[in-house]
């Protein structure tokens, strides 16, 4: 059984009042690690939840968002309606398993997610400003080609969920 580390931006850890935040190295379970990052759009708060190796994301209104217990719950209510949606059922009976066992929050990784995420937040704006819903822009981002790390520290240019299924497949259990 694994923690789910979920690493906030300073503005999130701010709103959902999560002063004291872990620095914690990445978890080897892909599934286990994930960064959060608030953003506003059309005068409304999102919040952008990404798997920390793969970008593997998704976007969820913050409306109800107040504390850490309601991030957590709406987090993980929103990435299951996601996962669900994208046909990722093994991914999430591996994150349920892991909600119950606990969340930790962290601080984020290293600067190059916080790029990442950034990337992300941006098109999300746009793409928000087209009248995309939430769940469509998860998809989009997912399907788009990125630059990620892999371990020789060199950069290719790929495709967020298959990244995420292929950690999720070689895994293993």
């Amino acid at each position: 059984m694994f923690k789910i580390i979920l690493r906030l931006s300073q503005r999130l850890a701010r709103k959902v009042k999560s002063h004291e935040l872990a620095d914690i190295m990445l978890d080897q379970n892909p599934c286990a690690d994930w960064s959060c990052r608030l953003f506003v759009a059309r005068r409304a708060e999102y919040v952008l939840v990404s798997n920390t190796t793969s970008m593997y994301s998704c976007v969820f209104p913050s409306v109800e968002i107040t504390d850490s217990d309601r991030l957590s719950s709406g987090l993980l209510d929103a990435m299951g309606k996601f996962m669900l949606a994208d046909e990722q059922e093994a991914s999430l009976r591996q994150l349920d398993a892991a909600a119950v066992t606990g969340i930790m929050f962290a601080k984020p990784l290293d600067r190059f997610m916080a790029v990442s995420m950034s990337d992300h937040v941006h098109s999300a704006k746009l793409y928000l400003a087209d009248g995309m819903k939430p769940h469509e822009i998860g998809l989009r981002l997912n399907s788009t080609r990125m630059a990620l790390r892999t371990h020789s520290r060199r950069r290719h240019f790929v495709k967020p969920r298959d990244v995420f299924m292929d950690l999720m497949v070689a895994r293993p259990q």
